[in-house]
């Protein structure tokens, strides 16, 4: 990873953690303690999601997968990588994975959110298989394949 792309990745994570300091911030203010406590435990139950991409992965998938997850939420989508078993993220950047399918899937739904729940694995073939299962819509996940 370039300094660049290591630069916004930063400023990113900087942004997210400001929004967070403001909202406690807020609730502090209107003396709202029962807020700051769940906002605390969301936050607390997001991080625990995070540490995931953290624990299975390597340097350059891991730092993709945040990224990728980071952009989500800043287009209102909630991921949560439930399983990744890759080794070679390039194919996932060239095709602007995993968020580009779910800027397709929601793209015609209307809802301000959604949360999804995301797979990721290489098949024998070393194609990237990537499930994507949300409540908002059907039972059946939605499966993304990039060939190698």
């Amino acid at each position: 990873m370039d300094a660049d792309k290591t630069v916004q990745l930063l400023r990113k994570m900087r942004h997210e953690f400001g929004n967070h300091l403001q909202v406690l911030s807020g609730y502090l203010e209107l003396q709202q303690p029962e807020k700051v406590k769940e906002y605390v435990n969301k936050l607390i139950l997001a991080m625990r999601a995070e540490r995931k991409i953290f624990e299975a992965t390597e340097g350059e998938v891991t730092v993709y997968l945040y990224e990728q997850l980071l952009s989500a939420r800043d287009a209102g989508l909630t991921m949560e990588y439930k399983d990744i078993r890759i080794s070679n993220i390039k194919p996932l950047e060239q095709a602007s994975e995993p968020l580009k399918s779910l800027r397709r899937i929601t793209q015609n739904v209307n809802a301000d959110h959604f949360t999804f729940e995301v797979v990721i694995h290489t098949t024998l073939e070393q194609d990237i298989v990537i499930d994507y299962f949300s409540e908002a819509f059907a039972v059946n996940p939605q499966r993304v394949i990039i060939k190698e």
